[in-house]
């Protein structure tokens, strides 16, 4: 699914592997099927969290021995997954140069577009 930033361009996008219903987009606290695209064709992972999820995620680790961390390239921690907070955080993140900071990733190729 493609679900551009911004109403009046193609790019930036948001791409989801996943279909995204806005009631339910993130059952779990977590989405971590999109990726970032730019008009260059530069693709970037992102890994969206709700602090709860880390929290669990976290306290997982822990139990596991894994270690007492979370730590992805992409990590972006939302106060709650939904497409405005996904859109308007990886907005913000582009204008201060998150993603300069970050390796791009192949291109997944999605069929259906959300406005």
């Amino acid at each position: 699914m493609i679900i551009p930033l911004r109403d009046d361009a193609d790019y930036p996008r948001l791409v989801v592997a996943h279909d995204v219903d806005e009631r339910d987009v993130a059952p779990h606290g977590y989405r971590g099927d999109v990726v970032v695209k730019f008009a260059d064709g530069e693709s970037f992972l992102v890994y969206f969290y709700e602090p709860d999820a880390i929290r669990e995620e976290l306290d997982g680790r822990s139990r596991s021995g894994f270690g007492r961390y979370v730590a992805e390239p992409g990590l972006v921690v939302i106060p709650e997954i939904c497409v405005t907070g996904m859109k308007s955080s990886v907005l913000e993140l582009i204008e201060v140069g998150y993603f300069t900071h970050l390796r791009p990733v192949e291109d997944l190729q999605p069929t259906k577009r959300c406005n």
